[in-house]
């Protein structure tokens, strides 16, 4: 069985919870490899870190720029997708190339778990001016 995992770069700041998700489905699952993509931070890089810790085959895709001149991180992701026969999509909510590939595995007909973890955010206000800040936790 061959596992692909995708999901969101900001989610990096939220490895606990994302490596939780990934070893609760790999338990699951048993996969005999796990397919990702191999540029991205966040979930792809946790996927790649969790194969390495726990001795599991790992393949990765890359981006196809000189090819795909367009599209590459659309055809990357489609590449993984069909050659996985189960997807776990870990989302932040925000994410448009995860929610595109939410589409894909809907459009390809893939089964697919997914999750959706948010990004807390604090909003502060200055005396002087009441100045919105943002902060990412």
């Amino acid at each position: 069985m061959k596992l692909a995992i995708q999901g969101s770069r900001s989610l990096k700041k939220k490895s606990e919870k994302v490596l939780k998700i990934i070893d609760e489905e790999v338990k699951k699952y048993n996969p005999e490899m796990i397919i990702t993509s191999g540029e991205p931070d966040g979930v792809c890089r946790l996927a790649q870190l969790y194969c390495k810790r726990n001795g599991i085959t790992l393949k990765l895709y890359h981006l196809n720029c000189k090819k795909y001149a367009t599209g590459a991180f659309y055809m990357r992701s489609k590449a993984i997708i069909e050659d996985a026969d189960h997807v776990i999509i870990i989302h932040d909510g925000e994410s448009k190339g995860t929610q595109n590939e939410l589409d894909l595995a809907i459009k390809l007909n893939k089964p697919y778990t997914y999750y959706q973890i948010k990004i807390s955010k604090i909003i502060t206000d200055t005396i002087e001016g009441f100045d919105k800040e943002m902060i990412e936790l």
